[in-house]
């Protein structure tokens, strides 16, 4: 490229796409910005685990509590360039959520370029966005995809390019790697898809009734079957499709994935072959030929995250392609990673949650705590959503199918997904604010416009009113979204803060661990007490393997990335000895454990000790550490 060529693209970029640009920028500088400050989650030190673990060893599978592996291999790349750190933790998620306003400009054609540009502002700015774009979490990776994934697939239809199925295919793919839940989103789109219909067929274009235009529709495939002209190839892919269609739902209802599989592709080119006999205009061969190839390129994009690496005795996916023998055990190997997590996500929606008795009494707990957080933080999304569907559905001379259709995804999705989760976190709302975007920038563009008309009108009233209303919404989103991401992103007042979320004042200690680390000889850490270590001989999973993952996370994460030397003391008694035979630089007990630990140091130096909470509310601790060893690794 020449120096030149920049320039000249810029000249034709429309204002558009530099509005949505700019708003990109300033996105991604909002989601930089202090991205490594905020303490490691619960969540975000266990999926981080496994990501270093990865780099290290060159081992991994589908673990389903950590959800999809997409997070694990792009940080384990980030990681081999940048470091193990909470900020290269978090960047990958930071940079989609950053690119993801992109999204608005696959939408033009049924969207003005005020709206695009709105879409893309509320993408960027909505607070539960930016602070879960923060969080090295699925939530906003699986919501970003396939929003994209939908987008590039209603522009194939659009501009009638099946081509761009690929890409609506491999960023679902990208969806499905990056957490389960991208199944939810096929649902939502169905669901939303049969009310479109529905509503379409109520007001049919060019028909008097909706019967007549089903009827349209059929009509020639009824007169392909049994007119005076009547096919025989249209009736053996009639009765093909039809069988196969028993099979495929036999099969899906008695958990056959590769039967499933077979019966799908199988369906899909005899439906292929019946529409353009039917239709002889080359369309069907087409789309059909389209379809078929992007479902392959899901298929290997799914398999490239979801198959093991095994470089051990185990099959995994380097295995196979180099040996294709093995291709059928490395198909076995990685539903055998899938299934129980297809199980575990999707087969416990009937269990009472929220510690309450009964499944409804979970769901409206769930659902109380989902309101507040939309109260507080999606205070311009979710209102000006609902304007924006009523206006779509109710206003203008047609209905605006798209607008209709992300609404009734976003507003589904606020009312299932407090069913759906296993607990209470403000994260599950990304999968309704993303969608919701859409009717919420139609209605604000309506706003802005009827501003615009009373500037040009000289009406002073109407323009003071639309200039305060727009200075309320931006004070909306902008406030909202830096007390969050900034101000108090640890702190149990900010309702997007789950649980197992440390307080930020642990900060300066696991920074000071991770300083000692490299310069003390001997055991860097010394964790004592049953409420954080686990009785020996039974532990397991994450090193070190003597503490207890549920009560310890995210120490683990930090132990791994600072390489610090971790010992472990069950009772009093090999607190002591572990004391004695090689002085700790830090202690980290229970607060109960504070005098037990301080009378074991005595006589060992001078430990300065700190009280800190491995959650947002509980879990107390009590760090002891050595004023030499971090007068030491502070000198150097």
């Amino acid at each position: 490229m020449n120096r030149s060529s920049l320039p000249d693209a810029l000249r034709r970029t429309d204002d558009t796409v530099r509005a949505v640009l700019a708003v990109v920028a300033a996105g991604l500088v909002a989601r930089l910005l202090f991205l490594g400050q905020r303490v490691a989650h619960f969540d975000e030190g266990r999926v981080a685990y496994w990501a270093l673990n990865y780099l290290e060893t060159g081992e991994i599978s589908y673990r389903y509590i950590v959800h999809g592996p997409l997070a694990q291999y792009a940080d384990a790349w980030v990681f081999a360039v940048l470091g193990a750190n909470d900020f290269s933790m978090r960047l990958f998620v930071a940079v989609v959520g950053a690119l993801l306003p992109l999204a608005a400009l696959l939408f033009r054609g049924r969207l003005s370029d005020l709206e695009t540009v709105l879409v893309a502002v509320l993408l960027s700015f909505n607070p539960i966005l930016l602070y879960y774009s923060r969080f090295y979490r699925s939530s906003l990776l699986v919501a970003a995809f396939m929003f994209v994934a939908f987008g590039f697939g209603l522009r194939a239809l659009d501009d009638a390019r099946p081509r761009l199925l690929s890409p609506a295919f491999a960023f679902g793919a990208l969806g499905f790697a990056a957490k389960e839940n991208a199944i939810v989103y096929l649902m939502c789109w169905v669901g939303a898809g049969a009310l479109l219909l529905d509503f379409s067929l109520m007001n049919p274009r060019n028909y008097d009734s909706g019967l007549d235009a089903v009827v349209a529709r059929v009509d020639p495939y009824v007169d392909a079957l049994s007119g005076p002209d009547r096919s025989t190839d249209v009736g053996l892919w009639t009765a093909v499709s039809v069988l196969t269609l028993l099979v495929l739902g036999y099969a899906v209802l008695s958990g056959w994935p590769l039967t499933a599989s077979v019966a799908a592709l199988v369906l899909l080119v005899a439906v292929t072959m019946l529409v353009d006999l039917v239709h002889p205009d080359g369309d069907a061969i087409r789309w059909g030929g389209a379809l078929l190839g992007s479902l392959g390129l899901f298929f290997l994009v799914s398999l490239f995250f979801y198959a093991p690496r095994a470089p051990g005795a185990g099959v995994g996916l380097w295995d196979a392609v180099f040996n294709p023998l093995r291709f059928p055990d490395l198909l076995d190997a990685t539903w055998a990673d899938i299934r129980p997590g297809l199980e575990y996500w999707f087969g416990g929606s009937v269990e009472p949650k929220c510690g309450e008795e009964t499944v409804i009494g979970g769901y409206v707990c769930f659902l109380e705590h989902t309101v507040g957080v939309l109260a507080n933080y999606a205070l311009v999304v979710v209102p000006f959503a609902a304007v924006g569907f009523l206006v779509a559905r109710y206003g203008g001379d047609r209905p605006r199918p798209l607008v209709m259709f992300a609404g009734y995804w976003g507003f589904v999705s606020i009312l299932g997904y407090p069913l759906a989760t296993d607990i209470r976190a403000g994260w599950i709302m990304v999968n309704a604010v993303v969608p919701l975007v859409i009717p919420a920038a139609v209605a604000l563009a309506l706003v802005i416009r009827s501003g615009w008309q009373s500037l040009a009108a000289e009406d002073r009233v109407g323009t003071v009113l639309t200039a305060t209303l727009v200075v309320l919404v931006v004070g909306a989103m902008l406030v909202p979204a830096a007390s969050a991401a900034y101000v108090s992103p640890a702190s149990d007042d900010n309702e997007l803060v789950q649980y197992a979320q440390p307080q930020q004042e642990f900060r300066e200690t696991f920074d000071d661990i991770g300083a000692i680390a490299p310069t003390h000889e001997g055991t860097d850490l010394l964790i004592y007490g049953s409420e954080l270590v686990v009785e020996p001989g039974t532990g397991g999973g994450m090193a070190p393997e003597c503490l207890n993952l549920g009560h310890a996370l995210p120490l683990h994460w930090y132990i791994a990335a600072d390489d610090v030397t971790t010992e472990c003391a069950y009772n009093e008694t090999q607190l002591g000895n572990r004391i004695e035979e090689d002085r700790p630089a830090v202690v980290i007990a229970h607060v109960n454990r504070d005098g037990a630990v301080t009378a074991a140091l005595d006589g060992e130096g001078e430990y300065e000790r700190r009280r800190h909470h491995l959650r947002t509310v509980g879990r107390e601790v009590v760090v002891f550490v050595d004023e030499d060893a971090l007068a030491e690794a502070e000198n150097r």
